[in-house]
């Protein structure tokens, strides 16, 4: 395989639940490599058999049991079409995109699973950590923890760990209360580059505001919509307006959601008879402070003119 350190972009989504059901190794390390290759709209990916063996190391006979076992739980289906192998993320298809907190999932970078430098092992406590992170790149599960749900001995657990620390893709902070240690805080920065400093990116929002839904989305994330996100979305803006559907975008990339989050918020927004972006503002002003408490980071009597700000 090629090197692919450094020149990978993008992301998939993974479940805490890929840990904690009893699954092998290797039925993991597969589904792993399918979520950065699945489409966040259809949750669906079609890589072929030698891409798929040759990045996890793995047989035909053992890549083909991890195939069958996450089918036989509900996991993953495949279809064979022709040469090419369809695969659904069903268990993605289920759990993400849903409005709503994040809870349960997070990201997982292609240049973590695609890095060849990188063991089997570490790219599957990368997976494990980033499952706990959430939007913030931030997770403080216990050494045990991780020891028992990936089923690593503890020799094993900290050599791979030593691997990411390394390579610059974790930072480890060691906590003590002044009595005990506590969990260990563990930075993932390569997740941190993928969702990017939220902050940081309110300029542009106010700046270009103004602009086509699409060009707006492709502002705040960095990647066009796809042709079907396009289709999906084009009713809501003959109807609403561009203005509307990028303060749908503006909320989700703020708090470090990605589009089927935004395809879930509009929808509820036309069946709540939200009409004008006025609407859209008392109701994300509400809902901010309701969902998000003070993680926004702006006391609640200006959350509401902050947001006009942006959006008049």
């Amino acid at each position: 395989m090629a090197d692919t350190t450094g020149s990978i972009s993008g992301y998939g989504y993974i479940l805490k639940q890929v840990f904690e059901a009893e699954l092998s190794r290797s039925a993991r390390l597969l589904f792993c490599l399918l979520t950065v290759f699945a489409d966040s709209d259809t949750w669906q990916a079609y890589p072929n058999n030698r891409l798929i063996t040759g990045y996890l190391r793995m047989n035909i006979k053992t890549f083909r049991r991890a195939r069958t076992e996450l089918a036989n739980l509900g996991y993953l289906q495949f279809e064979h079409q022709g040469s090419t192998t369809l695969y659904t993320l069903t268990l993605n298809q289920a759990k993400i995109g849903q409005k709503g907190a994040h809870n349960g999932y997070g990201y997982f970078p292609k240049l973590i699973m695609l890095n060849n430098h990188l063991s089997n092992n570490s790219k599957l406590i990368y997976a494990f950590l980033a499952s706990h992170a959430g939007t913030k790149g931030i997770a403080w599960p216990s050494v045990g923890k991780m020891v028992s749900q990936l089923k690593m001995s503890p020799k094993t657990f900290y050599n791979a760990q030593r691997e990411l620390k390394q390579a610059d893709f974790i930072k480890i902070d060691r906590r003590y209360d002044g009595r005990v240690n506590q969990t260990n805080v563990y930075t993932l920065i390569a997740n941190q580059k993928v969702v990017g400093n939220v902050v940081e990116l309110d300029p542009w929002f106010k700046t270009n505001r103004s602009l086509l839904a699409p060009a707006y989305y492709e502002l705040a994330y960095q990647t066009p919509l796809t042709v079907q996100q396009k289709k999906q979305l084009q009713p809501f803006i003959r109807e609403h307006g561009d203005q509307w559907v990028n303060m749908a975008t503006f909320y989700a990339r703020k708090y470090g959601f990605q589009y089927a989050y935004i395809y879930e918020v509009v929808k509820d927004w036309q069946r709540m008879q939200l009409q004008t972006p006025d609407d859209v503002v008392d109701w994300m002003s509400r809902y901010s402070v309701d969902q998000q408490g003070d993680d926004h980071g702006i006391p609640e009597d200006r959350f509401k003119d902050y947001l006009l700000s942006f959006f008049r």
